[in-house]
């Protein structure tokens, strides 16, 4: 594994498990209860933990970048197939999550009664889901982390068409350099756009475009690792310059966060720096999409299972906050093989 990877993937792992604390303190209600213990433990996860989602979007977008910087990657495989692949990457495990979301809220609605917990869906509810537009059409979502789901993937489509139609347009005389460069250009105005307009706007938060400014300094870091060192360095320097005055006077740590992935990945892979190994955190990292889909239908189940059948004391419901993360890990061990691995490698025999 290459040392790229390796940083990716720990970055991940830990993003994770920022994720799934966020949660469980979030929605409770084990967490109200163990509040007397864990109080300001909640209220940093309660808080800071959602921004972990900002080093996937910088992750994701310096991945997809990474195949769409090198020359010829729409000849291999047209858009169309690229768009394809990664529907079915995010969607198959996803449906998996949607029968498992089902059956965990009808259980822990035997157990308790709460505000987390998802009526049986309607056809057109699950319908909506199925094609990542629950919160485009205003349907309540099944689980917690279903609009990243959705909003990663119009992320890659935007990217990957507009990336298309620059190499498709642009001159027979042009070289693939020029085209990349057009690309990195395009890509930081609308990273910008993003980040001065519309990361600001509160309604836009189910569209793409609200969510760019992060995506996007992944994706300029990918384009820049392809270009020659000192243009590499000036074009970072100046896109860190900009973010950077605008963080600053915004104080949005969220997008602060991603920018900060985004130049570790490209100093990294620049400077070819040693990452040390942590084997159960890049295992977490490799998992992680699992994680996310299946923690909080056990987390609901763990959560009801304690409200009903435990004593309400604060050190018992610490230990079942932490009960579910271990139970949402382990679970996700053989989620992550069923369906990102043998239902995807079935899918691309076909």
């Amino acid at each position: 594994m290459n040392s790229r990877n390796l940083l990716i993937d720990q970055i991940k792992g830990i993003a994770c498990l920022l994720i799934v604390g966020h949660h469980l303190a979030f929605y409770g209600p084990m967490s109200d209860v163990a509040a007397p213990l864990l109080a300001p433990l909640n209220a940093w996860l309660f808080e800071y933990g959602r921004m972990a989602v900002y080093l996937f979007l910088a992750i994701g977008g310096y991945l997809a970048a990474s195949k769409w910087s090198t020359p010829n990657t729409f000849v291999k495989r047209s858009v169309t197939e690229h768009i394809s692949h990664k529907f079915w990457r995010l969607a198959l495990p996803y449906y998996g999550a949607i029968i498992l979301v089902i059956f965990c809220n009808e259980l822990a609605s035997l157990w308790m009664q709460h505000d987390s917990i998802s009526a049986t869906p309607t056809a057109w509810q699950l319908a909506s889901h199925l094609l990542f537009l629950q919160d485009i059409l205003h349907y309540e979502s099944l689980s917690a982390g279903f609009w990243y789901v959705a909003i990663d993937f119009q992320l890659f489509i935007v990217s990957a068409l507009v990336i298309f139609l620059i190499e498709k347009l642009a001159p027979a005389s042009w070289s693939f350099k020029t085209t990349r460069y057009l690309a990195l250009v395009l890509i930081i105005l609308a990273s910008l756009a993003s980040l001065i307009i519309y990361s600001q706007v509160h309604a836009l938060d189910i569209y793409f475009i609200y969510y760019f400014a992060a995506y996007g300094i992944g994706m300029m870091a990918a384009y820049a690792n392809q270009l020659q060192r000192s243009v590499a360095y000036l074009t970072m320097l100046l896109i860190s310059l900009a973010y950077g005055l605008f963080l600053y006077q915004e104080a949005n740590l969220r997008l602060l966060l991603a920018w900060m992935c985004a130049c570790v990945l490209f100093l990294s892979t620049d400077l070819k720096l040693p990452i040390p190994s942590v084997t159960a955190l890049r295992a977490l990292g490799q998992r992680s999409y699992s994680v996310f889909l299946v923690h909080f239908p056990i987390s609901l189940v763990v959560n009801a299972f304690w409200m009903k059948f435990l004593p309400r004391e604060p050190g018992i419901h610490a230990l079942g906050m932490v009960c579910a993360v271990l139970l949402s890990v382990l679970l996700a061990w053989p989620f992550h093989e069923i369906f990102e691995k043998r239902l995807m490698r079935r899918f691309n025999r076909t």
